[in-house]
């Protein structure tokens, strides 16, 4: 317990300091204690696996099922599939509340995201946070120019993965995420170039929290692996990722690397981080 709440109060401190970045993957809006949110990976890839038949066992696999939907549906029936089953959801997670809450402190200046659905856009607009989008365009060998405009004070809310509001910019078969990885080739310092430097300055002088991602996960491990274990060793700041159930190896595992994991439910976190923060969600 001792172990837990020195990790809880090291993620407050860095977030009261402005050196916390909130880094949110598809659990962190998942159906829990009378919480209904859009489908997880897992959830969606069985989902679509059903309705184009998908031959093999890994129906888990959303990136290899998307892939053999594109192939029967085409792209245009994969992704009006995808904004027909998430564009429904407009409820934000505890996870969104508490982020939100925390930005009207205005202790944070990049919310990063995996996600497609618009639940973190809707609680920050709930909370009246000023903040503004940027969608990254999985294909571009070059970073975009981006820079928020001269006294703009809030928030920067990345879309890694691109968003259902403009479906080209969705990541989703295994051939966008090799597209993806393909395009996070480094310069000589070790930081991919296709992403804006407002963005990966980030990654090597800010705590990021991992809230809802398997960081078994292989889609995980060719984020980190392209963003942040390039870095050079004394860049990279101790980072947390909220896990319910992770084992001793992978705990071992990311320990090694850098991250430190917080053993609980992604909403039980969010409620002890806004209590020791003192916000309300």
């Amino acid at each position: 317990m001792a172990d837990f709440e020195e990790k809880l109060d090291a993620i407050a401190t860095e977030i009261k300091g402005g050196t916390c970045v909130p880094f949110l993957g598809a659990a962190a809006s998942v159906s829990s204690n009378g919480y209904k949110g859009p489908p997880t990976g897992t959830q969606l890839a069985k989902e679509l696996a059903d309705e184009c038949g998908y031959p093999d066992d890994d129906i888990w696999n959303l990136p290899r099922v998307a892939q053999f939907y594109e192939y029967k549906e085409k792209r245009k029936g994969l992704i009006d599939r995808l904004v027909g089953r998430i564009l429904p959801y407009s409820e934000p997670s505890p996870i969104h509340i508490l982020i939100s809450q925390i930005a009207k402190l205005g202790t944070i200046k990049c919310i990063i995201t995996t996600n497609y659905d618009r639940l973190m856009e809707i609680a920050l607009d709930r909370a009246g946070v000023a903040w503004m989008p940027f969608v990254q365009k999985p294909v571009d060998r070059e970073a975009q120019a981006f820079f928020p405009p001269r006294g703009f004070s809030g928030p920067v809310l990345y879309k890694m993965h691109g968003t259902i509001q403009e479906p080209e910019t969705v990541v989703i078969t295994e051939d966008d995420y090799i597209e993806f990885l393909a395009a996070l080739r480094s310069n000589d310092q070790g930081i991919p170039s296709n992403i804006p430097y407002y963005f990966t300055q980030y990654f090597s002088t800010c705590t990021l929290l991992f809230v809802g991602y398997g960081l078994e996960d292989w889609n995980f491990k060719v984020l980190f692996k392209g963003l942040i274990e390039k870095l050079p060793r004394h860049l990279k700041p101790t980072s947390y990722a909220i896990q319910k159930y992770p084992s001793d190896f992978l705990e071992n595992y990311w320990k090694q690397r850098g991250i430190e994991i917080l053993y609980l439910d992604v909403y039980e976190f969010a409620h002890k981080l806004a209590e020791k923060l003192g916000v309300g969600i």
